[in-house]
């Protein structure tokens, strides 16, 4: 058991480490949430039968970013980037592309901004981190049909909210 856990330190934490700075956590935040929650997991591994024990690590991590934020009562905005991976994996491009990535980015953040959390939340999830509607909905006590639903709804209201942005900048 202690191998499964171990191996899911080393391929997880980055993963969990980003999308927290994704939601907009801050970087000493977000480094004591993932080590807080693989703290927990050590804890609570031996008594846990989790099926999905990705989703889990991710619940455990954004209740807590939750938890810490509605105490100090400020909630930061959300973040995309086009590299969210290559970020997370140390990957290398040359200046014009970072240029124009860094632009998409920006210009999707604004995007984001403007959109229900919840929807922005599902499409980072799904689009930014790459998790399945089953992780999804295990992560958010949903099932992978109601997941499919409110994605089509979240990017629906992108496509929208895209438009309205892209004729303001015209």
């Amino acid at each position: 058991m202690a191998t499964s856990l171990e191996t899911l330190y080393e391929e997880k934490f980055q993963l969990i480490y980003f999308y927290l700075r994704k939601l907009g956590c801050p970087k000493e935040d977000a480094e004591d949430i993932v080590q807080t929650t693989f703290s927990k997991a050590i804890e609570d591994w031996i008594h846990l039968s989790v099926d999905h024990p990705t989703a889990w690590l991710f619940r455990v991590a954004v209740n807590h970013y939750y938890d810490m934020y509605r105490r100090r009562r400020r909630f930061p905005n959300l973040s995309a980037s086009s590299t969210f991976f290559e970020e997370a994996l140390g990957g290398e491009d040359d200046s014009v592309n970072r240029l124009l990535e860094k632009e998409a980015s920006d210009e999707l953040q604004a995007v984001l901004q403007t959109m229900t959390p919840s929807y922005a939340h599902l499409l980072l999830l799904k689009y930014e981190a790459s998790f399945s509607y089953e992780e999804i909905g295990e992560l958010l006590d949903m099932k992978p049909d109601n997941v499919r639903t409110m994605l089509y709804r979240a990017r629906q209201q992108f496509q929208t909210k895209w438009r309205e942005y892209d004729e303001t900048r015209r």
